[in-house]
């Protein structure tokens, strides 16, 4: 995985997600992977694939190296967390209905090819594909 792709018909330019501690409606990864558009997320979604975020957007995709992200998850800027990352919280959640979730997060995750990124991306990290 060298680069991850994000299908975005609203990036207009400039940074991508909200600085880390920033309030949002959205708080859990899972909540992310079934959130509904209206809603504020202190994650962003991306993906290994270029050809999953056709889903998302037909006219826009941005694109960001993987070792750029590393970088700045090194630094303590983002947070980065793969379909993998996000079973292991849901599946140790106290609760049990987060618990239970967890396959049908990673079906979802696994189709799109998701990552998410918890913190913001600077734009001179950002390139755009399309």
């Amino acid at each position: 995985m060298e680069t991850l792709f994000r299908g975005d018909d609203n990036y207009k330019g400039g940074a991508i997600g909200e600085p880390l501690g920033s309030e949002a409606d959205i708080k859990t990864p899972w909540e992310q992977v079934r959130k509904e558009s209206h809603q504020t997320s202190i994650f962003t979604s991306f993906s290994t694939s270029k050809k999953a975020t056709e889903t998302f957007s037909k006219k826009n995709t941005i694109k960001v190296s993987v070792k750029e992200l590393k970088k700045l998850e090194n630094q303590g800027k983002i947070e980065v967390y793969t379909v993998d990352d996000i079973v292991i919280m849901m599946k140790n959640h106290p609760k049990k209905k987060i618990r239970i979730d967890a396959n049908n997060v990673k079906k979802i995750m696994e189709k799109n090819k998701e990552v998410l990124i918890k913190g913001q991306i600077p734009a001179s990290y950002i390139k755009l594909v399309n």
